[in-house]
């Protein structure tokens, strides 16, 4: 599907093509950042970031995948480096102690005007590895293959999470709704 869309000029180099890829593939990878990170200015912040780097590498790129898949594997490479860091753990852990019976009123509240907020939202409290596989699957439309090669895991282990993370996601969804 998004192979189509890619009409980029090969030659990489003038800021012309870094703004092309920026309105092909922009929205999407800050969404998919999004999904990893929950917060939207560090998902714009580490967007930026993926591209600049997309840009300096480019000559890097064997085409042995298609750009899109390319990108989307630095972005997933770069949310979970973000994740990973020391810093993020401890204000991470801070903050939910700080203000978790707030937040949970203020997201039930929000939770019950629209319901693909409340899925979206659902869906966010997956476990990352379970998280990745159903958005990119769902939302982003990939297929196996695609996925398998952004996120550099065999085929038979994204089909385990998707099964799984289908199942944890219905749980979930039916917990709610019990409520």
């Amino acid at each position: 599907m998004y192979q189509k869309n890619e009409k980029i000029n090969q030659d990489f180099d003038s800021e012309q093509q870094l703004n092309e890829l920026l309105d092909l593939y922009g929205q999407r990878i800050q969404r998919l950042i999004y999904t990893y990170v929950k917060d939207k200015y560090i998902a714009e912040d580490l967007t930026q970031e993926v591209f600049i780097k997309v840009f300096q590498n480019l000559h890097l790129f064997r085409k042995e995948s298609s750009l899109y898949t390319w990108i989307y594997r630095i972005a997933v490479n770069r949310a979970k480096d973000y994740l990973r860091t020391a810093w993020v753990r401890r204000t991470t852990s801070l903050l939910k102690s700080m203000v978790k019976d707030n937040y949970i009123s203020t997201e039930n509240t929000y939770l019950k005007k629209a319901e693909n907020k409340q899925l979206i939202d659902t869906i966010l409290r997956l476990q990352i590895e379970y998280r990745e596989v159903i958005l990119l699957f769902y939302i982003e439309e990939l297929t196996i293959n695609e996925m398998s090669e952004i996120l550099n895991i065999k085929e038979t282990t994204i089909r385990t999470r998707l099964r799984r993370g289908r199942e944890k996601l219905k749980k979930l969804l039916q917990r709610e709704e019990t409520f």
